[in-house]
């Protein structure tokens, strides 16, 4: 029999949803998928309706699971909010937050290496209102508009707002705010876990050949995807240009300190 999801992890690209759930699944009285779903995202999973979603999450439980939830990236996304109001008005949300030039320039990052970016992050940014909202590095970072969207469907009591700083530097105290959220036991957990996430690097190889490629082929091209293998190790390693973050920095000032007076989210580490 389907149930209904109790929680979600959103949030925003690179700021730490994928670790996240990668721990908290290890507790055995939460069930969550390893891979992001992506239900209210994806219009072919949408279609196939709720008992698919609950389903698919459902694989991951078993006797001794509690609640059941999933990680994916809604909130810079506005017009999903309503969606997962109407498919649970009472679900309990967790916010985990980057600081958002950090966060800007890793997402940049994360797109170069998937080839789905190939203009200078420059440039991006002065194009920011002309690009597909997924795209836009910079907007992603206005976390406090992000939570005022969903307080317009939700309580502030279903919210739990993190910081990924915090969850590097102190874990457990983080996790435990999390157990204690979700309503599980937040001692009948190894808090000594370390989970590694697995990266390759790999030689360059010519990335307008590869655009090509991609735009020619498709992504999803077995070649593609071999060849992929050996794209550029040194853009992904280099630091945001000062310049940049500089700007980026001066502007989410204003909207830091609003999501510090107003939610109560320690922004200090970001200064």
């Amino acid at each position: 029999m389907s149930k209904k999801l109790d929680f979600i992890i959103t949030g925003v690209m690179k700021c730490g949803t994928t670790s996240l759930g990668e721990y908290i699944q290890k507790h055995e009285e939460i069930a969550i998928p390893d891979w992001e779903v992506g239900f209210f995202t994806k219009p072919k999973r949408f279609k196939k309706g709720y008992s698919y979603y609950e389903d698919f999450v459902g694989k991951y439980a078993d006797s001794k699971t509690k609640i059941r939830g999933e990680k994916t990236p809604y909130s810079f996304d506005k017009k999903i909010t309503p969606m997962i109001h109407t498919y649970n008005p009472d679900i309990k949300l967790i916010f985990i937050f980057r600081n958002p030039t950090s966060r800007a320039w890793s997402n940049y990052g994360h797109d170069l290496w998937n080839l789905d970016e190939w203009k200078s992050f420059e440039r991006c940014l002065k194009e920011e209102e002309n690009r597909e909202l997924l795209y836009q590095y910079k907007s992603k970072g206005r976390y406090v508009e992000q939570i005022e969207d969903y307080l317009q469907y939700f309580k502030k009591e279903q919210m739990l707002f993190l910081l990924f700083e915090d969850f590097i530097v102190d874990r457990e105290t983080s996790l435990r705010k999390v157990f204690s959220f979700l309503e599980v036991d937040p001692d009948n957990y190894d808090y000594s876990l370390e989970i590694h996430s697995k990266k390759s690097y790999h030689p360059r190889m010519n990335t307008r050949f590869l655009i090509w490629y991609k735009k020619t082929f498709g992504k999803k091209n077995l070649l593609w995807g071999k060849l992929w293998w050996f794209h550029f190790k040194g853009n992904l390693k280099k630091k945001i240009p000062s310049e940049m973050k500089k700007q980026l920095d001066e502007y989410y000032q204003v909207y830091n300190q609003e999501l510090e007076n107003k939610y109560g989210v320690d922004t200090s580490k970001w200064k």
